[in-house]
């Protein structure tokens, strides 16, 4: 399990967001010096607007696009660091490239703030009629452009973004994303990321005060994913037409839902360890549910499922 919630909270981002319209690598690697660019995204197809990405649909365009997340404000050294890591990519793709047309990648550094001095100092500079406030390109030759999120206007159109911020802009976020209407395309996986992050930041030895608050705000939304997930059961019961199918749809779905948890909070399990959860009762399974928030290790599974045998 990562150590790091922020770090794969921001990738699963990307990859829930863009998954279905390229390929989204985690980690690409760089030639030379072994160097790693967080999300390197190859569009496949055009973003359709009724994916509603706003303007992470923007930043990707019809290229190559690298995205560099940072938790905390980015630093002088870190944006060479990027400037090297693009630039490096695309001289692979000028190399790899016979075609007279060589894709031009693109940089998105994202930081929740930034000094206006390091701005001054790459020369990067906003076009708000564009992009709006917050976005800041560097020059064309450097092919990379810095979002300052905290700058960003609280816009459905910049949520995705805003995911990634700190604070109350991140927890002002995640109420949004809480509050989109239930036939929103990405919802339902949204909430089931943002309950994996939740079960990170818990896993973590020293919580800090800002990740507590994100605990105690991601709470209720546990609650609704079991809900809806007791509900899902009752629907599939009810087109069935019978009690006992009633039953085992909610019951199933109820434990699809605890072994994900489960796989979150303490890691992968065995196939006899699935298959032992797959057997529990209801009343057993939503009361795992409520217990696995406070396991760390699978032993404390190891421990619930023996006195509850």
């Amino acid at each position: 399990m990562s150590q790091f919630p922020h770090d794969r909270l921001n990738k699963n981002i990307f990859e829930l967001c863009l998954e279905n319209f390229g390929e989204v690598k985690i980690q690409r690697s760089v030639q030379s010096e072994t160097k790693f660019i967080d999300i390197y995204f190859t569009p496949k197809i055009p973003i359709p607007p009724e994916a509603q990405l706003g303007l992470l649909s923007q930043c990707v365009g019809d290229r190559p696009v690298a995205f560099e997340p940072y938790r905390n404000p980015v630093d002088i050294d870190d944006i060479q660091s990027c400037l090297i890591k693009i630039l490096e990519v695309q001289q692979e793709l000028n190399r790899q490239k016979e075609q007279s047309q060589v894709p031009q990648a693109f940089m998105w550094i994202i930081t929740p703030t930034t000094a206006a001095h390091k701005l001054e100092k790459f020369h990067a500079v906003s076009d708000e009629t564009t992009w709006g406030s917050g976005i800041y390109l560097l020059p064309e030759g450097l092919q990379t452009g810095i979002i300052v999120v905290h700058q960003l206007p609280t816009i459905p159109e910049t949520l995705w973004f805003r995911l990634m911020g700190k604070g109350k802009v991140q927890q002002t976020a995640m109420a949004e994303i809480a509050a989109l209407p239930t036939d929103h395309p990405d919802r339902s996986n949204a909430l089931d990321l943002l309950l994996s992050y939740r079960v990170e930041l818990e896993a973590k030895q020293n919580i800090e005060p800002e990740e507590q608050k994100l605990i105690m705000q991601l709470s209720p939304l546990l609650l609704e994913r079991i809900a809806a997930s007791e509900q899902r059961g009752e629907q599939r019961g009810e087109q069935r037409g019978e009690q006992r199918g009633e039953l085992r749809g909610e019951l199933k779905g109820y434990q699809e839902l605890v072994l994900r948890l489960l796989k979150k909070k303490i890691g992968s399990l065995s196939v006899e360890l699935e298959a032992q959860v797959k057997t529990l009762s209801l009343a057993q399974a939503e009361n795992l549910g409520e217990m696995l928030l406070d396991f760390r290790e699978i032993n404390d599974l190891l421990q619930w499922l023996h006195n509850n045998d």
